[in-house]
Order: structure tokens, then sequence, then C-alpha cells
């Protein structure tokens, strides 16, 4: 089993936020993740010229697609709204 403990980072990548990189979010993942502290998304370009990203902070995932951020920053989203209205 994978444990991120060990986990040395793929070399060389860029930090999303500081650097230029070639990750869309949508508008909704995008508000999220500026409210979201620690979090580091990381970019890897492949062989192919594809990407996938690394998640640090708030949640750790690995070799995601920008389909996987998108959906998993958009479903932690929604899942702080749910929290917001059951606590109001």
């Amino acid at each position: 089993m994978f444990d991120p403990r060990f986990h040395t980072p793929r070399k060389p990548y860029k930090i999303y936020g500081n650097e230029n990189t070639a990750l869309k979010l949508t508008e909704k993942a995008a508000e999220f993740t500026a409210t979201c502290d620690p979090l580091e998304i990381r970019e890897y370009t492949n062989e192919d010229g594809t990407h996938t990203y690394d998640v640090i902070g708030i949640v750790d995932s690995y070799n995601l697609t920008e389909d996987d951020l998108n959906e998993l920053f958009e479903g932690m989203a929604d899942e702080d709204a749910e929290l917001e209205e059951a606590t109001l």
C-alpha cells in the first residue's frame, strides 16, 4: 500500500498559484481552493505532454488528472455547503 510519509515527489514540478501551470479549475473548484489552507497542488508534465497533479495539505492525493481535481474540490465544496446549512 502507498504510504505518503515515504513519498518522494517526482521532479520537476510546478506549484499551482505560484507558477504558470496548465491546470484549469472550474469556478466552483477555484473558489473552494482559495479558502483552503494549507494546500499545495503540484503539477507534473508527463513524457506524453499530459499533466498529472499531487495535492498536499487539507487532503493528500497523488497522480490525479485535471478532471479528478475538479471533481475532488467540487465535492469538498458541496460537503462544506451541506455542513454550513446543517449548522444554521
